[in-house]
């Protein structure tokens, strides 16, 4: 399987680049800039062009790519039973615009999210499609060991650990450590 995936990588990368680029493009109009409360909770871990810039709609659903079912279902007619969607998921983040899909737009979540702003940011809507395709095919479709998802997840946990640091100084370190660039 793994040889097979390898060799769509770039086209499914090209996919996703497309469909995050519509979904932004989709749920811009609908989002509102971070609250005060959330920008002064948020301020001294992201640069202000990252807090700034940032937009949250609240959605009932995370959105899954359209080709993803199709994917899924060549991999399991080759006998791979995957099982990886977006609807489960609390948000998703297309550049600057996250979308939330739970009750309450919780600090937290809103920190694991400007993450994915700043990897956007930093690399690129196009190296950052490239990026997470490549990691989804990496960790065989393991959410949690998608490399842009790893570092999300650990700086978010450290956040929430009340230690302090500032993402944007640290993510460059990251992303040149997983050999991404723009």
């Amino acid at each position: 399987m793994a040889g097979l995936l390898q060799s769509l990588v770039p086209a499914l990368a090209r996919k996703t680049q497309a469909w995050m680029e519509s979904q932004r493009a989709e749920y811009l109009p609908q989002t509102r800039p971070l609250t005060a409360g959330e920008h002064t909770a948020l301020a001294s871990y992201f640069a202000e062009v990252c807090l700034s810039s940032a937009r949250v709609a609240k959605v009932d659903r995370i959105p899954s790519p359209p080709f993803l079912g199709a994917i899924l279902r060549q991999l399991e007619f080759i006998g791979e039973w995957v099982h990886f969607n977006f609807s489960g998921a609390s948000g998703i983040t297309f550049q600057e615009c996250i979308l939330i899909a739970v009750p309450e737009v919780g600090v937290d979540l809103l920190f694991h999210e400007l993450v994915h702003v700043e990897q956007y940011r930093l690399l690129g809507v196009q190296a950052f499609a490239r990026a997470y395709v490549q990691g989804v095919v990496d960790s065989s479709f393991v959410y949690d060991k998608i490399p842009l998802e790893a570092v999300a997840l650990e700086m978010c946990n450290r956040f929430k650990a009340g230690e302090r640091f500032v993402v944007s100084e640290e993510l460059p370190g990251w992303l040149k450590l997983m050999n991404y660039s723009a």
